[in-house]
């Protein structure tokens, strides 16, 4: 077998008309908002790679950065050692309207503090954010805002796909990713979600929504997290969590919900095709709940538009 190398073509971003890096994220004056905004500014007749080194850490207290050119694919990654970008402000960090936002090795991202917005928003058609190997989201056992998810894809074909990189040590009042749009998704393909504590849940769909709310987990592993309900909640009719990969283990939960599992069925389209779901540990405290270590179905015989297969 002949095995041929191809190099990807990545342009480098001019920075040198900046003040030197302060460490703070305020107005627009660290790299990540310097490199995108460089980037968006770009005429570009196909897919162009870029990539964004960060030599230090950053806070970010108030501005938002966007990626919003379709043809641009965009990694940030830390230099030589792990750099930390921190939310801890009013808005959301970072907004991916159009292109691939790709968060790689050397690079932790924390939630500090700071009002109800994600840390990222995926709101473009097909605009895609991506967590690759050595990305870690380390929640350093901070409570996560009530009524918004750490990342939020609401844009039509919009993405957000972990691919190696990890969840872990965050606190969730109340979704991990909050799928809101018909045709967005979520997907692990590598990858860690593990040592979480879910008082809201990793993925779950909407009442009544008339929306095909996509999780598909094609690798990777769910594990070592404790949930109150369930970790999957799919509720409307055309919903579907598709499970093709990966492992689901070692989840617990002591609960007084009426019903908990890790993944839980009220209606719409479960599909499972290769995964190991063992060893989790799900108990009701009142004596009166309906539990299971695997998968919970509620309701089936009264809904024609559940379907499992």
């Amino acid at each position: 077998m002949t095995l041929y190398a191809k190099w990807e073509d990545r342009q480098p971003i001019d920075l040198s008309g900046y003040p030197e890096d302060t460490g703070t994220w305020n107005a627009g004056n660290h790299y990540p908002y310097r490199g995108l905004s460089y980037v968006n500014a770009q005429v570009l007749g196909g897919e162009t790679h870029y990539t964004i080194i960060m030599n230090s850490n950053c806070t970010v207290w108030k501005g938002s950065v966007t990626l919003n050119n379709a043809n641009a694919v965009v990694r940030i990654i830390g230099k030589t050692s792990e750099r930390t970008i921190s939310r801890n402000g009013c808005y959301t960090c970072f907004n991916v309207t159009a292109g691939t936002l790709i968060f790689g090795k050397n690079l932790k991202c924390k939630y500090t503090g700071g009002q109800d917005y994600p840390f990222a928003d995926v709101n473009g058609a097909g605009a895609t954010l991506v967590f690759d190997d050595g990305c870690t989201f380390d929640g350093d056992g901070c409570t996560l805002p009530a009524s918004s998810g750490i990342i939020n894809v609401n844009g039509s074909g919009a993405k957000f796909i972990l691919d190696g990189g990890s969840f872990v040590n965050n606190t969730v009042s109340y979704r991990l990713v909050n799928v809101k749009n018909a045709a967005s998704q979520f997907i692990v393909r590598d990858g860690n979600i593990s040592g979480n504590t879910f008082n809201g849940v990793l993925f779950e769909t909407f009442w009544g929504s008339d929306h095909d709310h996509i999780f598909v987990m094609e690798g990777g592993s769910i594990s070592g997290n404790t949930f109150t309900t369930s970790l999957t909640n799919i509720k409307s009719s055309t919903s579907e969590i598709l499970i093709q990969g990966g492992e689901i283990t070692g989840n617990t939960a002591n609960t007084d919900a009426a019903q908990a599992a890790p993944i839980c069925v009220t209606n719409g389209r479960l599909e499972i095709s290769g995964v190991e779901i063992s060893g989790n540990s799900v108990t009701s405290t009142t004596g009166t709940g309906n539990v299971a270590g695997a998968i919970l179905i509620v309701g089936w015989a009264n809904n024609a538009d559940s379907n499992f297969y």
